[in-house]
């Protein structure tokens, strides 16, 4: 009497197995690039934070104070070696401040205008342009009087030069 001895498995058993695999990577795919999505967005607005933090830390900078008081003419021109906030001077007061900023995915204004509108941030982002490819752009937040008027623009035009800046410093 000789017994049949089974090893390994089936092919039937082996495409029940791929079959489910590929059930479950169809399901997490579409859920996986989703949260992808949003990671982007959240660190999207989390530039946007960044930038007007570092605008009203420069406004508002010693040295900047003086330069009010005093009313001396100074030149517009880039704060810190970073080469990432510009500094723009009209009779002794800052007129605007400008910020590079980088936008993680890629939104049509009309997707980013949404985006900022959801968002709890502390000033209203006026956007111009159609596209916004991901790349670096310029905030510009305005002063009147010596006062934050509460919004930026956001202007569409990449800046070319500065694909490669290093925003970290």
């Amino acid at each position: 009497m000789t017994k049949n001895r089974r090893s390994g498995f089936t092919l039937g058993e082996l495409l029940i197995v791929v079959a489910i695999i590929g059930v479950l990577v169809a399901v997490s795919v579409p859920i996986f690039s989703h949260q992808l999505e949003k990671a982007r967005d959240a660190t999207t607005l989390a530039n946007f934070r960044n930038a007007y933090s570092e605008a009203m830390t420069e406004y508002l900078s010693p040295d900047s104070i003086d330069r009010h008081k005093t009313g001396n003419a100074y030149p517009s021109g880039w704060v810190g070696s970073g080469y990432h906030l510009w500094l723009n001077y009209y009779a002794g007061q800052i007129n605007a401040i400008d910020v590079v900023i980088r936008i993680e995915n890629t939104k049509t204004s009309y997707e980013l205008s949404q985006m900022l509108a959801k968002s709890n941030l502390p000033f209203k982002v006026h956007v111009s342009g159609s596209r916004f490819p991901s790349g670096l752009y310029l905030i510009q937040f305005s002063f009147q009087n010596g006062t934050f008027g509460g919004s930026a623009t956001l202007s569409s035009k990449i800046i070319g030069a500065w694909k490669k800046l290093d925003l970290s410093a």
